[in-house]
């Protein structure tokens, strides 16, 4: 038997190839902590395969092995470096923006992955359109600080949502930019800033998920707050609506000229 496996952290697959001797397809087995989480046959060209691991699978130590020979052992720090390699997993899912700031026209973050890798392509967007890419500096094992310059088309009169997105097109984050007229009361404005906090709640929410911070039994005070805050914030716009009519129309009243004299029959 002739073969090699690896890991492919820019795919999230496992990937290698096994010929064997007799030149029948070789069989290949993954296993999770000695327990088989998938079984194939490499029928590619030259034996080649390609595969995922399935979604409900869990574990640390991964080994495959074709027809008895171990081709790849290998150790998943975690839950999240587990994910990177599941079916229907996205980049979002072990890929993270932290510490994320604004300041003269340019972006300042830090970028964290579950697991060592290449360093992954970010792109800043507006409205699905790609206006940069950010520039990437290692930190560390799995760590980079990354820079990007806002463009003048990221700026205009409204609210605009600028988005870090993943190569494969998954949303890392959300910054709303307002620029013009006074948007005090504007419920574009709002609705942009809601939707930015609750990409932050899911966030957070998805990592304590990942990280087994929080309990079943847990996990509905978690959504049961979340939904309190929503309805706290637009309780809030409904308030300031009602009183931007009241003024409104208090105005109008006294802009009304009194008659100048009575003419009585």
């Amino acid at each position: 038997m002739r073969g090699e496996a690896r890991l492919d952290p820019v795919r999230g697959e496992i990937v290698g190839r096994a010929v064997p001797a007799a030149g029948r397809p070789a069989r290949v087995v993954a296993a999770l902590d000695g327990r088989i989480a998938v079984e194939r046959l490499a029928v590619g060209a030259g034996g080649a395969f390609a595969f995922r691991l399935p979604r409900e699978v869990a574990g640390r130590r991964l080994t495959v092995a074709v027809e008895g020979e171990t081709l790849l052992e290998a150790e998943f720090a975690g839950e999240g470096a587990l994910a990177r390699y599941r079916e229907g997993s996205e980049m979002a899912d072990f890929l993270r923006i932290e510490r994320l700031r604004f300041s003269a026209g340019r972006f300042r973050a830090e970028v964290v992955a579950a697991g060592e890798g290449p360093a992954p392509e970010i792109a800043l967007r507006l409205r699905g359109e790609v206006l940069a890419q950010a520039k990437l500096a290692p930190k560390g094992p799995g760590r980079w600080s990354l820079d990007v310059e806002a463009p003048a088309a990221a700026f205009g009169e409204g609210v605009a949502i600028l988005e870090f997105a993943a190569e494969d097109g998954s949303r890392l984050a959300a910054y709303p930019l307002a620029a013009g007229a006074a948007l005090e009361g504007d419920l574009v404005a709002e609705v942009a800033s809601l939707r930015a906090e609750l990409d932050l709640l899911k966030q957070a929410f998805r990592e304590a998920m990942a990280g087994g911070v929080l309990t079943r039994s847990e996990r509905p005070l978690i959504v049961a707050e979340a939904l309190a805050e929503v309805d706290a914030l637009l309780e809030m716009r409904d308030r300031a609506e009602r009183a931007a009519i009241r003024a409104a129309a208090a105005a109008a009243d006294d802009d009304e000229e009194e008659p100048l004299w009575d003419v009585r029959e």
